[in-house]
């Protein structure tokens, strides 16, 4: 029996499993070498550039929205690494949003 006021995993669970989020953080839960294949161009390179731009002048707190938007959690590391996607059809887009 533990003794009252003991319990070790309240302790170890936040401090240990999860990294604190920040930019750098952010950026690691993205898969490299499949985004390096899929941002091949001038434009997609630029539209890239602008979304780290983007993450780069937000909150911790905007932060930690933006990565539950994206994968369903604001807790790092995530179970599977981010990776980029392009439409290449707009039209096609709107139709699968609406």
């Amino acid at each position: 029996m533990i003794k009252t006021g003991f319990n070790i995993l309240n302790t170890i669970e936040v401090y240990l499993l999860y990294k604190e989020l920040n930019y750098e953080e952010f950026f690691n839960q993205f898969n490299s070498l499949i985004n390096e294949e899929k941002i091949n161009t001038e434009a997609k390179k630029r539209i890239f550039q602008w979304f780290q731009d983007y993450i780069f002048k937000q909150s911790k707190s905007n932060l930690e929205h933006i990565l539950k938007f994206i994968t369903g959690s604001s807790r790092i590391p995530i179970s599977m690494m981010i990776t980029v996607s392009f439409f290449l059809n707009f039209a096609r887009l709107i139709k699968l949003l609406f």
